[in-house]
């Protein structure tokens, strides 16, 4: 597992996959790509929505006898609700998907395939496709939006953008075709019962803020630069750069809480 600190906030971020080459910090939102030992700031993902899902971040279990461990998740919206697409790391190192939607847990993993795919527009429910001489049958057609991603991730992950999508079953297993990218992606995986995942480490009932965040108290104060704005989400968090001026500043900065002090006097001046 590989660490690092958040170039926006400070605090700290794990990559624990190989494959991850972004991660969402948990305290600032900030999406970070990896490159090399550096991790550039691409942006604040969009907030995730409230969803009821016993499953978060860090939770662990069991797929055909192998462990896993959650390592980040993708939500996506569509006219009947929201479903998650939960990113597991297997102990021996690969890297699958668990789905949640309509009470059905699903796991899959990326494949390729020779044959060609056929257009989004073209599948129609139930019709038959043969890819690598496998038949399927069409089970579902949807369109859905991606709301946000969390955690790590073998890809960038952007909040707001449409997502074509078909679900296809046969001999007890079902294949979805990815259609966000050119050429589209593959998933072939299988339904299981929640009792078989095993799973631990899950939210609390009581918990119902989306990915179970840690719950921190924010501190704010004034850039002892450029006295814009700032504010520290976590006691984990040793520095944060401010987005005004490019400075780096760290917590422990006694000048901060003087400079504070000063900018809210000045602020209650009369003439001001």
């Amino acid at each position: 597992m590989k660490t690092a600190r958040c170039p926006s906030c400070g605090a700290p971020v794990a990559f624990r996959s190989a494959t991850s080459i972004y991660v969402v910090c948990e305290f600032c939102r900030s999406t970070l790509l990896r490159s090399g030992e550096d991790l550039q700031n691409l942006g604040r993902m969009a907030e995730l929505l409230e969803d009821r899902s016993p499953v978060q971040i860090g939770s662990t279990g069991t797929f055909r006898k192998h462990p896993f461990t959650v390592i980040g998740r993708i939500q996506m919206q569509y006219e009947a609700g929201i479903w998650n697409e939960w990113h597991v790391l297997f102990d021996d190192g690969r890297t699958a998907w668990l789905a949640e939607a309509a009470g059905e847990w699903l796991v899959s993993a990326q494949v390729a395939v020779s044959d060609p795919l056929p257009a989004f527009a073209a599948l129609a429910p139930e019709m038959p496709l043969i890819l690598d001489g496998r038949t399927f049958t069409v089970s579902n057609l949807v369109t859905a939006r991606c709301i946000s991603g969390q955690g790590e991730l073998p890809f960038k992950v952007a909040a707001g953008y449409d997502v074509h999508s078909a679900d296809l079953r046969g001999n007890n297993r079902f294949l979805t075709i990815d259609y966000s990218e050119t050429p589209p992606l593959v998933f072939v995986g299988q339904a299981v019962a929640f009792a078989e995942l095993r799973l631990s480490n899950l939210r609390h009932p009581d918990d119902h803020s989306p990915g179970a965040a840690p719950q921190v108290t924010a501190r704010a104060f004034n850039c002892p630069h450029c006295a814009a704005p700032l504010c520290i989400h976590s006691p984990a968090i040793e520095s944060v750069a401010c987005e005004s001026c490019g400075s780096i500043i760290g917590i422990d900065n006694e000048n901060i809480k003087l400079l504070a002090r000063a900018a809210q006097a000045l602020r209650e001046m009369p003439w001001l």
